[in-house]
């Protein structure tokens, strides 16, 4: 498996282009995406799901050949890698394309930066980078990032037992349906009465999410944003009655973890008792997706 996680590469005076950054142990490969990323779901999700698989860094060198504008980057090369908020003259001049972060590769006699979209890729991009350059990475406040949240990435078999311990944990995979998504919830809350019903006309799917009472209708756009929109109508209505987080370590892979507790178990997690962190979980608006904005 290559993580991976997506950005913008900015240039001065032509066109930006979105680009999908492989994380390898000793180098970062710029896989060009190419102007219109925003639309090319299925080519991301294609790729995202090739690297998932058993790739090895030779494997993923080879996708340098297939897009002639990738570039690789030695990490041994970079003195810093910094992640800052954009200044008002930097999103002034970026017009409505305005990311939430910049990230700058900076080597001894240049630098390159790369514009991310979300808070959430920003939360991806740090944990991923931590790994591999320790002091070298700074992250502006602002965006709230604890190193600590991201140690488990640095041992996949032990965060893996950790999580195999949890049993309020359900998993969200970009491919799934979206009913599937409140089945699962439903699975580890055994409310009785959360479920959900899909329908379809003209081509336009709605998805209504029951609970008790409540109520609430999604529709889908049928993009992979469909797992964020579906997982937030589920925060919304169980409000108050559940709480659903995702589990940051395992944002950055195409299967997802998401924590579904009543408030009381948050509350004690919240004091230390668990096998995880609190830091290790965050609000369900982390959850990677390609929904614009």
């Amino acid at each position: 498996m290559i993580p991976s996680f997506p950005a913008i590469r900015h240039f001065a005076w032509k066109p930006d282009r979105g680009c999908e950054v492989l994380t390898l142990p000793t180098s970062l490969i710029l896989y060009d995406i190419g102007p219109s990323w925003i639309s090319s779901h299925e080519h991301v999700a294609g790729l995202r799901s090739w690297l998932a698989g058993d790739i090895s860094p030779e494997h993923a060198r080879g996708l340098l050949e297939q897009r002639p504008r990738s570039e690789e980057i030695a990490l041994e090369a970079l003195t810093a890698v910094t992640i800052d908020p954009p200044t008002l003259w930097q999103r002034l001049g970026m017009g409505g394309g305005s990311p939430v972060a910049l990230l700058e590769l900076h080597h001894s006699d240049s630098r390159l930066r790369l514009l991310l979209r979300t808070t959430a890729d920003v939360t991806r991009a740090a944990n991923l980078l931590s790994a591999n350059l320790g002091e070298r990475l700074r992250v502006d406040r602002t965006f709230r990032w604890n190193p600590a949240a991201a140690a488990p990435l640095q041992s996949a078999s032990r965060l893996d037992e950790q999580l195999d311990e949890w049993r309020d944990l359900f998993w969200v995979d970009w491919r799934a349906e979206d009913s599937e998504i409140v089945t699962d919830c439903e699975a580890i809350l055994q409310t009785s009465s959360l479920r959900c019903d899909v329908n379809e006309s003209d081509g336009d799917a709605v998805m209504t999410i029951h609970f008790g009472d409540r109520q609430l209708r999604v529709p889908l756009q049928g993009d992979l944003g469909d797992r964020k929109r579906t997982l937030l109508a589920l925060e919304k209505v169980l409000d108050d009655q559940f709480v659903l987080r995702v589990v940051r370590p395992t944002t950055s892979s195409d299967t997802v973890a998401i924590l579904a507790v009543s408030p009381a178990r948050w509350q004690e997690i919240l004091h230390g008792q668990g096998e995880l962190a609190p830091e290790h979980f965050g609000p369900l608006a982390e959850y990677p997706s390609p929904i614009p904005g």
